[in-house]
């Protein structure tokens, strides 16, 4: 996307006269004070012409100005405010320039945070003056408050560049007694030529290359001189180019002469490129960073199954992927607790680790310096996935495994307004698409069941996927590079973050440097047992029901585990009706999407069972349904009354008849004035 705004500078000679207009011409040509407060001095600001020794300062004051510096004197423009305007806190100042300009505001000596500061400070008042960009010059000028010789105060010149247009100063020290700014402006030297402005735009990550990749820049240049001509009118004419600065393979331009061309590469790695631009007097450039992963690489980093792990001291955790082993640390009150071993969950599984009973604990875990997947990353993608089983969550964050809040963890949700029952995965460094929280989305599944769940978290270069036994609990849209950290990876702990330790069992904890696709993800859910997902689709409304009638139930079962839903028994229950043994009526009540009739109005409790009796667990979801009968309300509402329906009691009958009888040969047409008139007189 273009938004630009390219002006050119002369580069012919201008005559002396010319200049002479330009040296003349008006600087200031409008003043408006917005905002008064009613004060019986208040009076407008107004264009005080050249500023000279004795200019008025104020219009409600006889204040004069003095000792102004030959920055200034003569040869700067200034406006006359009002002293009045000290105590209020709304006040604003439009100023007009009819060309760029050094506009300098003479700050009364007293206006600092602390009276009297010499120069003045503003840290706390009047931080627009900061913002805008004024800076102390260190020079002052003068004030005789009664125009007689005698110096009473000074103004402190704060000065700040601004293009042609309108800039808007504000406020005095809200309820100070002391006086109000001045302002003065001279015109930047007409022959003043800026350098272009220059931005190769942000870096760009590309975790899923299929080469050869185009990649799309978006280079911004501006040059905002305003005296230059019309693009074509000079011989300075502004251009800009794209460069490689440096990369594993020669990049290819579409137009290397445009701000946001498409630049394509063959290999993965590290590019950076530059942008730069000349109106062929003055040069500026900026530089970029593309960065290529290198898809043949991807690998599974670590794998702690904890089958070699034995209830002792400081026991080893044995990393069977590539040699990143941890040791055992307890976060008890003896120093020397073994951990807890408990039986394994999955096939194949023997043994799994709980941190939290009844010794409360974390691995430690020491990455090879050689191994540049968790030395320098991951970076581009990444997967988290582990079992877990948890009883009750006590701990804000409780962490699976990490490194550091700084770089990436999957733990406990533990943000205000969400699921704390639920997981999340977080990825540090990550620009988040809209309307998506930090780091990675908000879980939504509850864990705390007792019960062995599957857990993973991947980010692919785009988004960030949590699922829970298989299913997709939680997605959003993410971007960039992950962070590296200082801080070292811990199972069951978070070494960035004191007192976080899992709150319970884990078991064949794996850390990719890629994003599993969903049918890896399933394929290792499948190694056991699961709880099957239950979900339900609410009503939102009551339903305006009539007997008989079949609804549909949106409803679904999943289960990703070891046996998938051979083991799975469905039922549809009625958890209560509007009365005693009134129930409501399923098509097929092992069906989780089929059809409920009601037997009379009212309200029902529904609810949709799944048991799993290899892994001896069910779970379910109720929903409330609120069955009403529809009134003749309902139907004139809709507009469905009958033809002859004159009355409105949805029923055509002989009092209707009688209406029309009575009405017979009568009119109310306006147009005919023979006819009743139909509107009602005031």
């Amino acid at each position: 996307m273009r938004t630009k705004s390219i002006l050119f500078l002369m580069a012919c000679v201008v005559c002396l006269s010319v200049l002479a207009e330009q040296a003349t011409a008006q600087l200031i040509t409008s003043v408006n004070r917005r905002n008064p407060d009613g004060n019986s001095g208040d009076t407008q600001a107004a264009l005080g012409g050249v500023l000279n020794e004795g200019s008025t300062c104020f219009s409600d004051r006889t204040h004069a100005y003095k000792n102004i510096p030959p920055e200034l004197a003569g040869i700067a423009e200034f406006v006359i405010t009002c002293n009045d305007d000290k105590d209020n806190p709304n006040h604003e100042l439009d100023i007009v320039l009819s060309a760029r300009a050094n506009v300098y505001l003479i700050l009364d000596f007293r206006l600092g945070d602390e009276s009297n500061a010499n120069p003045p400070t503003m840290t706390s008042i009047m931080a627009w003056v900061a913002t805008m960009g004024f800076v102390d010059t260190g020079l002052k000028v003068d004030i005789d408050e009664n125009n007689d010789g005698s110096i009473e105060n000074y103004g402190q010149l704060y000065v700040a560049e601004f293009p042609a247009g309108m800039i808007t100063l504000r406020e005095q020290n809200n309820g100070g007694s002391r006086n109000m700014y001045g302002v003065a402006a001279i015109m930047v030297d007409p022959t003043f030529n800026p350098a272009p402005s220059v931005n190769a735009g942000a870096d760009i990550a590309v975790a899923k290359p299929v080469f050869p990749h185009a990649i799309s820049l978006d280079g911004t240049v501006t040059d905002e001189d305003p005296e230059e001509p019309d693009p074509g009118q000079g011989p300075w004419e502004l251009s800009m180019e794209w460069s490689q600065v440096s990369g594993p393979a020669t990049v290819t331009f579409s137009d290397a002469t445009i701000e946001d061309p498409t630049v394509t590469v063959t290999a993965p790695g590290t590019y950076v490129l530059q942008l730069s631009a000349t109106d062929t007097e003055k040069d500026a450039s900026d530089t970029m960073t593309i960065y290529v992963n290198d898809t043949s690489k991807d690998t599974l980093m670590a794998h702690w199954d904890f089958e070699a792990l034995e209830a002792v001291p400081q026991a080893p955790v044995v990393d069977g992927a590539r040699d990143n082993n941890g040791a055992w640390a307890s976060d008890g009150t003896d120093p020397n607790a073994a951990p807890n071993v408990v039986a394994g969950w999955i096939t194949g599984s023997a043994k799994a680790l709980d941190t939290n009973s009844p010794n409360p604990g974390h691995v430690n875990v020491t990455i090879d310096e050689t191994e540049p997947n968790f030395i320098e990353g991951p970076r581009f993608a990444m997967t988290i996935s582990s079992w877990i089983k948890v009883d009750q969550f006590a701990r804000t964050w409780s962490t699976l495994v990490s490194k550091g809040d700084d770089s990436w963890r999957i733990a406990r949700q533990s943000r205000s307004g969400t699921n704390n029952n639920a997981m999340c995965v977080h990825f540090n460094g990550l620009a988040p698409g809209a309307g998506m929280p930090g780091n990675g989305p908000n879980g939504t599944i509850s864990v705390n069941d007792n019960f062995w769940h599957h857990v993973c978290g991947t980010y692919d270069g785009e988004m960030i996927r949590l699922y829970i036994d298989g299913v997709l609990d939680v997605s959003g849209p993410y971007s960039g590079l992950i962070n590296t950290s200082t801080y070292p990876v811990q199972i069951g702990a978070n070494a960035q973050q004191a007192n976080r330790i899992w709150d319970g069992a884990m078991d064949d904890v794996r850390v990719y440097n890629y994003a599993l696709d969903e049918a890896a993800i399933r394929a290792m859910t499948a190694q056991g047992k699961v709880v099957p997902y239950v979900k339900v689709v609410p009503f939102t409304a009551p339903i305006v029901y009539r007997f008989g009638q079949q609804i549909p139930l949106d409803g679904s079962v999943e289960d990703y585990g070891q046996g998938g839903m051979t083991d799975v028994t469905i039922l549809w229950t009625t958890v209560s009706g509007p009365e005693e043994g009134v129930e409501a009526v399923f098509a097929d009540p092992s069906d989780p999407a089929t059809t409920v009739g009601f037997p009379q109005f009212g309200t029902y409790v529904l609810r949709l069972t799944a048991i799993d009796a290899g892994a001896n667990a069910e779970a379910f979801v109720e929903i409330t349904v609120d069955v009403i009968s529809p009134t003749c309300q309902d139907v004139i509402d809709a507009g469905l009354t009958l033809v002859g329906d004159i009355n409105k009691d949805c029923r055509v009958t002989l009092e209707d008849f009688a209406i029309l009888a009575a009405q017979w040969a009568k009119c109310n047409n306006p147009a005919d004035s023979n006819c009743e008139w139909p509107f009602e007189e005031e």
